[in-house]
């Protein structure tokens, strides 16, 4: 009985971590479609429609997420591990590898990134693709899929899919104009203690825009909406519009350069996070050893 109980805990922090994995998911692709996408198709766009997009754009995402379950029921097996573990295993190998050679190779550049994200995307999807389309077979019956598929397993196949990303990255990097000493400060891990330089142009402001740009169209906004309604405030509420106000900042600390937070670890926080990890390491075995 206390075995059950504690698979049930481990359920609920799984649903729960899932459940967290989820929200940032959507919180991100909104992200990216408002500000990336979005800007670019509307370049007069408010804050307020921005905030209104994005909020669709989830709406939009989780009918998608819905309509994705008969989808799941029909590969693996409707087990729903194995179907996120081998969408993990074709599309994050590219984006791991991205991540840690752009932040432990001062090499890489913005194009071998760009380029071989692409191509373990690519590779990651073909797989994908052919997995749904080739069903796996029951129990005693012979596997006519491609070799690719009745050969390699999925979670094998991303470790050839993050070997291909990294060569990608590696090679075009190579390729490709690397970046220059000062533009590195503070991005990768070696150089993470580098101060950067003030020419390097981290405004907080578009460098086309005017001073009073901003404050010319909230001062607009304010004038025309300066005793918001019940139904206007209920909408402000409803789509996360914060309420209008005048900036407290001039035009002048707007374009100011953004001072970047500081990485440095005492060595007593250093300490802490270590036992802490130790910690969590030895709990995983414990667990893991207990259901297995």
């Amino acid at each position: 009985m206390e075995i059950l109980r504690f698979r049930g805990l481990i359920l609920a922090v799984m649903l729960s971590a899932l459940t967290t994995t989820l929200t940032s998911i959507f919180n991100s692709a909104s992200s990216i479609f408002t500000l990336d996408l979005w800007t670019k198709m509307r370049k007069q766009a408010t804050e307020t429609e921005k905030m209104i997009v994005g909020r669709i754009f989830i709406l939009v995402l989780v009918v998608v997420s819905i309509a994705w379950i008969p989808i799941l029921n029909a590969v693996q097996g409707g087990q729903l591990w194995n179907y996120l573990q081998s969408i993990y295993a074709y599309i994050a190998p590219p984006w791991c590898m991205v991540y840690l050679l752009g932040a432990a190779w001062n090499r890489t550049t913005e194009q071998g990134a760009f380029w071989g994200l692409l191509v373990g995307t690519a590779v990651g999807v073909t797989r994908m693709i052919l997995d749904w389309s080739y069903p796996k077979h029951g129990c005693g019956e012979v596997d006519t899929r491609p070799a690719v598929l009745a050969e390699v397993h999925y979670l094998h196949f991303s470790i050839l899919n993050t070997a291909i990303s990294a060569i990608a990255i590696v090679v075009i990097s190579l390729l490709t104009t690397p970046q220059e000493p000062a533009q590195l400060a503070g991005t990768t891990w070696f150089t993470r203690n580098r101060k950067r330089s003030s020419d390097l142009g981290l405004h907080t402001k578009e460098p086309g825009a005017g001073p009073g740009t901003n404050y010319e169209e909230q001062k607009q906004t304010e004038e025309s909406s300066a005793a918001p309604t019940l139904k206007q405030k209920c909408f402000s509420v409803l789509c996360g519009v914060p309420s209008k106000g005048r900036p407290t900042g001039s035009a002048e600390e707007s374009i100011r350069p953004t001072k970047l937070p500081s990485v440095q670890e005492t060595i007593k926080w250093q300490r802490i996070l270590n036992v802490n990890a130790v910690i969590l390491m030895a709990v995983t075995v414990f667990v893991m050893a207990l259901l297995y």
